[in-house]
């Protein structure tokens, strides 16, 4: 008798790829006799509306109310009934032959437990894999345990106890060394019959971090001790086998690379000439031929082929600002900016990021809400395209104010015309603001006479980018024209007020709240050596005259004594 095939698909903010994989479990060749879908607490709109619209057409849809994928996947086969149960992450794509093939197995052998296969990662990556027939020494010394897309009697969940729900990660290992030491037995077929979407940011990169992954495996030696402990030398033979494999692998892959660089140069150097060869002809690097299409020549905003037209104005924005650049800073992913603008006037850096895997953030927080970082910790923020990837902008802007120090500099830049990002991808690229919408956000987090907007672009340098031209692809002149009606970029320099001075007397007998800032510099001179620190370089004072310029009220000594004796001394003097 062939037995029933139960499918149940897991779903956490994945609406974009959730049709798929419903779609690869319905035109099954063998039926599931019942399909679940199980949302683990979803937040984004588009995958709640997806949900919704299946919900509607009589799919079975349940909540799981976010407690992790283990509660998900036990929910699931809790709510069906059928003998064989199949997972399927909402990411992933089942070949239609996949039940057929994995069901026909389990049917001609009644004590066989589970069937996985080999698997075809796509997306971010492309190989296929096709691990040996799982032991207990296999899937602790080269981590081949099977798949989340195992197709398993149900008499192998109930045995084990589903998954362990109080494991964040590391819980289909958790599992299968369970199932494997109380004797279940399975095979893998050498079919790629599951397809593995590869993504950044996913669960298996989060586990693979070396904090964690240590410390989740010393969580599970400690709890599977008993049965690990008879196969401790097959376990150290084969890892050590698996490492050196991993080592052989390691060095091809920098051979390719270091030939691929190499490869990269040559071509790099022959567009160069190309290119100096057309401009000494008086032609364009690009011509209207490449631009009449509806696909840009580049979706890499132009990378691929020179500077991204958005960067030269961030980057001619913060050089204009590089003074800024000061004493304890903060930047958002990697310290790109701070490094090159930064140099010695910055005393200490923090990289910050809500991604925990990533080697360059010091600081891991949400920006909506760092609490973590004390108020006025830093003297300059970097929040360059950040802001419209975030769904509160103004959380942020307040946030950011409050980590400021007073007199603190935050320094952003918002797109007002750019395609959708790779990384946040369509469910996380929020916003394009203008100049009235980012004085209107600005304003919500600092004076209105303490932040300065700035648009950058025009019409040609708009529609360039859309097509995924360089910099260096239009002229000068095209770069620097400025249209307001047509803004490729918003720049917001925006400055924490001074906290209210104490009161002082600054002239005989009278006393007010108001006050005034003297300055004195003792010599403007770059001398070598200065050994006393008396001097300020012409440059370094050259921009403290135009932050004052810019930012204060400056008045003489004399003006000073003449406003306080009237109580009139201007703000900011």
């Amino acid at each position: 008798m062939t037995a029933r095939i139960a499918a149940v698909i897991t779903c956490r903010d994945l609406g974009r790829t959730l049709l798929e994989a419903l779609t690869s479990i319905e035109r099954q060749s063998r039926p599931a006799a019942e399909i679940v879908i199980v949302d683990d607490g979803s937040s984004q709109i588009y995958t709640r509306q997806i949900l919704a619209q299946l919900t509607a057409q009589g799919v079975c849809v349940v909540q799981a109310g976010g407690r992790g994928a283990s509660a998900a996947r036990n929910l699931g086969a809790r709510l069906t009934s059928a003998e064989i149960i199949v997972w399927l992450d909402a990411d992933d794509i089942l070949e239609p032959t996949y039940f057929e093939k994995a069901g026909a197995a389990l049917d001609a052998d009644p004590g066989l437990d589970f069937v996985s296969c080999a698997i075809r990662a796509f997306g971010e990556a492309a190989y296929i894999w096709t691990p040996a027939s799982p032991t207990l020494a296999d899937v602790l010394s080269n981590g081949a345990w099977p798949h989340a897309s195992t197709m398993m009697r149900r008499r192998l969940w109930e045995a084990v106890g589903g998954f362990d729900e109080t494991l964040p990660l590391f819980e289909l290992l958790d599992f299968w060394t369970a199932a494997l030491a109380q004797g279940f037995r399975g095979v893998v077929l050498e079919e790629a019959l599951l397809k593995y979407r590869i993504r950044a940011r996913s669960r298996y990169h989060h586990m693979i971090q070396p904090s964690t992954y240590v410390s989740r495996l010393a969580h599970f030696y400690a709890k599977h001790r008993t049965a690990i402990a008879p196969h401790g030398l097959a376990i150290i033979v084969g890892k050590e086998a698996f490492f050196l494999s991993q080592r052989d692998y390691h060095e091809t892959l920098e051979a390719r690379a270091k030939a691929l660089e190499a490869e990269l140069a040559q071509l790099q150097s022959e567009i160069a000439d190309v290119a100096r060869q057309l401009e000494s002809q008086g032609a364009p690097r690009v011509g209207r031929a490449e631009l009449a299409g509806v696909q840009p020549i580049s979706r890499q905003w132009g990378r691929d082929r020179g500077t991204a037209i958005d960067r030269h104005y961030i980057e001619r924005f913060l050089q204009g600002h590089r003074a800024d650049i000061r004493g304890h800073v903060l930047e958002v992913r990697q310290p790109m900016y701070v490094d090159r603008f930064g140099g010695n006037a910055v005393t200490a850096r923090d990289v910050i990021d809500v991604d925990p895997t990533n080697p360059c953030a010091t600081v891991v927080a949400d920006l909506r809400h760092a609490a973590a970082i004390p108020s006025a910790t830093y003297d300059c923020i970097i929040l360059t395209q950040t802001l419209h990837e975030i769904d509160d902008m103004a959380a942020v802007l307040a946030e950011c104010a409050r980590m400021l120090r007073p007199g603190g500099v935050l320094l952003a830049t918002v797109p007002s015309v750019s395609k959708v990002g790779n990384e946040s991808g369509l469910d996380g690229d929020f916003w394009r603001l203008t100049e009235a919408s980012a004085r209107k956000l600005f304003a919500g987090a600092f004076p209105v006479d303490h932040f300065d907007v700035k648009a950058h672009g025009n019409v040609r340098a708009c529609a360039a980018f859309l097509y995924g031209m360089s910099a260096e692809e239009i002229s000068a002149d095209e770069l620097d024209y400025a249209d307001s009606a047509f803004p490729l970029l918003i720049a917001i320099r925006a400055v924490k007020p001074n906290a209210p001075a104490p009161v002082r007397t600054v002239a005989s007998g009278f006393s007010r709240t108001s006050s005034a800032a003297i300055l004195c510099y003792h010599r403007v001179a770059a001398l070598t050596p200065d050994s006393h620190a008396l001097c300020t370089p012409p440059d370094e004072f050259r921009a403290h005259m135009a932050c004052l310029a810019r930012d204060f009220h400056p008045i003489g000594l004399e003006e000073l004594v003449r406003a306080a004796a009237s109580g009139r001394i201007p703000e900011r003097a």
